[in-house]
């Protein structure tokens, strides 16, 4: 799965909701009180954040190929620019529509975080299996507690 404008991979149908999104109509409900440009700058960020984070679950979770060194780059950098708004929002309000959109966001990266702790356990479960059969296949059992050597030697 890659992060391009979706055509040939799973992420395509997402792409088009992000892109849907577009301007302030398209980030606000309809008949919501205008936003600040950094509120509408937050929301944007967020749309960028959420498709990232969306590729990547969905990659996870259908076990299919993502390169996560581009995919932490990406995340990396919007969290760069969101903690750099976050410092603007500390001298004004923010926006009601800004905080409920950041709660679906902490949902979704609370989602992510959960399916790459399970992929990192199973990563190292299948790790220590090889090296369990390396150790053992390189073993003489010289060290073994039952004292077996292997082959016919002793």
């Amino acid at each position: 799965m890659t992060f391009d404008d979706g055509k040939g991979s799973d992420a395509g149908s997402m792409v088009g909701d992000v892109g849907e999104r577009r301007g302030e109509a398209g980030i606000l409900p309809p008949g919501s009180p205008r936003i600040s440009a950094t509120g509408t700058a937050l929301l944007r960020a967020m749309d960028r954040l959420e498709f990232v984070v969306d590729v990547e679950t969905r990659a996870l979770e259908t076990h299919h190929d993502i390169d996560l060194d581009e995919t932490n780059r990406r995340k990396s950098q919007i969290l760069l620019e969101l903690s750099r708004l976050m410092k603007v929002v500390d001298q004004e309000p923010m926006e009601r529509q800004v905080i409920d959109r950041m709660s679906g966001v902490r949902q979704k990266l609370a989602r992510n975080h959960a399916v790459l702790e399970l992929n990192l356990r199973a990563m190292n479960e299948v790790a220590e299996i090889v090296a369990a059969s390396i150790r053992a296949e390189d073993s003489d059992g010289t060290y073994n507690p039952a004292g077996h050597l292997k082959g016919s030697a002793r």
